[in-house]
């Protein structure tokens, strides 16, 4: 079975730059769909955001199908994937537990005001090329 999760991390930091402090993945999916932003600081008090790219999210939408160990297939709703340092913490809402009523952009900003509490999030440039220079 793959490792989803650690593919993923890959996936990940393959997107961001050589000099970043944290970063953050956040998507939301459903059949067909998938809604992913990266994010990530290189400097106190400043978030970058990035679209991500498409192997990172081919291998969101892949685990959440298949699923990993006891993840089971399709449970969840939502995947939080953060790295600070050496770290990793991830966390999911899973379908039971996801308001529905609620807007993407206002999920989404509850989530990053938790997670980058005080942080300005700098939206300029999503499409920027963020990947680390071979």
């Amino acid at each position: 079975m793959r490792n989803y999760l650690q593919l993923i991390g890959i996936a990940l930091q393959n997107q961001l730059p050589p000099d970043f402090q944290s970063a953050f993945l956040f998507a939301e999916v459903d059949d067909g769909f998938t809604s992913l932003g990266v994010y990530f600081s290189s400097s106190p008090h400043r978030v970058v955001f990035r679209y991500a790219k498409r192997p990172l999210d081919d291998l969101v939408y892949r685990f959440w199908k298949n699923g990993q160990d006891r993840i089971l297939p399709r449970s969840w709703a939502t995947i939080e994937y953060m790295i600070v340092g050496t770290k990793l913490d991830v966390a999911f809402t899973y379908s039971g537990d996801f308001d529905i009523h609620e807007a993407p952009w206002v999920r989404d900003e509850r989530v990053l005001a938790r997670r980058f509490p005080g942080y300005v999030i700098d939206r300029s440039s999503p499409d920027a090329r963020s990947e680390p220079v071979a």
